[in-house]
């Protein structure tokens, strides 16, 4: 599922997936994918890694949380994941924005955090 923002001058998105089961921990998950990342010059040009915590406190239990910055189209950009575990599958949330919007993105990000609810 992915939400975009529609307002003009505004790059802004936000994905939430289903990872699957094939992890053993949020962070596991979460360092394959900066694998992925720095290896992939094309999705993330300029790929730069501002912090990777391993152990973020989330309402479904242990989480882990990325922030890196890229460069796309000449623009710069920024980006948080979160990966955590519900019910023995994981899940990512991601935010991308460009950096002039990235204080107010945040906002966004956490309140989706906050008010996600996923059902069995």
């Amino acid at each position: 599922m992915t939400f975009t923002d529609p307002a003009e001058g505004v790059t802004r998105g936000l994905a939430f997936q289903r990872l699957g089961s094939s992890f053993q921990s949020p962070g596991d998950a979460l360092a394959s994918a900066i694998g992925q990342m720095k290896n992939d010059p094309d999705a993330y040009p300029d790929f730069e890694q501002e912090s990777f915590d391993r152990d973020v406190s989330y309402k479904y239990g242990p989480a882990a949380e990325l922030q890196f910055t890229f460069t796309k189209n000449g623009t710069p950009g920024r980006t948080r994941v979160r990966v955590f575990k519900s019910d023995g599958v994981f899940y990512q949330v991601l935010l991308a924005t460009d950096q002039a919007h990235w204080d107010e993105s945040v906002t966004y990000y956490e309140q989706f955090l906050r008010s996600l609810e996923l059902t069995p």
